[in-house]
């Protein structure tokens, strides 16, 4: 494939991680919502009394909530599966460019699945595809981007968090333990929107990066 062809195909992906963000961020902002609502319900259910009006209420809520964390789950997966198309995309137009360039595209995807090593490694492969997208043959020279430290940070510390949500809405015990989880999650809410906004920052500045040196002499 030429490098026009390539950095073409990369501009399509590219955009598939916007579209697929996007996604995210609205399901991130429906489950948000969802839980706001939950709260405001569980403070009606504390004023009582508790009649059908208000089990009926309560029932489609938490229908509506499992709905709207399922769609999140889904919208979660996809921008997964095209951020790490993307991320093999850009790591072959940028060792077209970059011959030294030592993380391969298989291995650029692959690090996110072996454990252990994928609290780092994929952070080093995108290190490197950054640098390489900026400094052509003196890459190595590039400082260490302060936004993809940040990116990273973010990714790990939002999983953690919601691996430990998934953990404690299994213990619900009282109305109580079931607010707290709803104001979790509002909380956990502006964790994911910071990552989706970090993200796309990144693909468009290497996107960016590469298109000018596919475009210089």
């Amino acid at each position: 494939m030429s490098n026009t062809h390539r950095i073409t195909l990369l501009a399509y992906v590219a955009l598939a991680v916007y579209v697929a963000a996007a996604l995210w961020l609205v399901a991130s902002l429906m489950f948000g919502f969802a839980a706001f609502r939950g709260i405001e319900l569980l403070s009606q259910v504390r004023q009582g009394p508790i009649d059908q009006a208000l089990t009926n209420k309560s029932q489609e809520l938490a229908n509506f909530f499992e709905a709207m964390g399922t769609n999140l789950q889904i919208a979660q997966i996809l921008f997964f599966i095209v951020f790490i198309s993307w991320t093999f995309q850009v790591c072959k137009a940028a060792r077209s460019l970059t011959a030294d360039l030592p993380v391969t595209p298989v291995f650029s995807i692959a690090w996110y699945f072996i454990p252990i090593v994928n609290l780092w490694k994929p952070l080093e492969a995108l290190i490197q595809i950054y640098k390489a997208s900026a400094g052509g043959g003196g890459w190595r020279m590039e400082p260490t981007p302060v936004l993809l430290i940040a990116w990273w940070a973010l990714f790990i510390s939002s999983r953690l968090l919601w691996i430990a949500l998934g953990a404690f809405e299994s213990s619900f015990q009282d109305i109580d333990s079931i607010n707290k989880f709803f104001w979790y999650v509002l909380y956990l809410i502006p964790l994911d929107i910071a990552f989706l906004l970090a993200t796309v920052s990144i693909v468009k500045i290497i996107e960016g990066n590469l298109s000018a040196r596919r475009a210089t002499p």
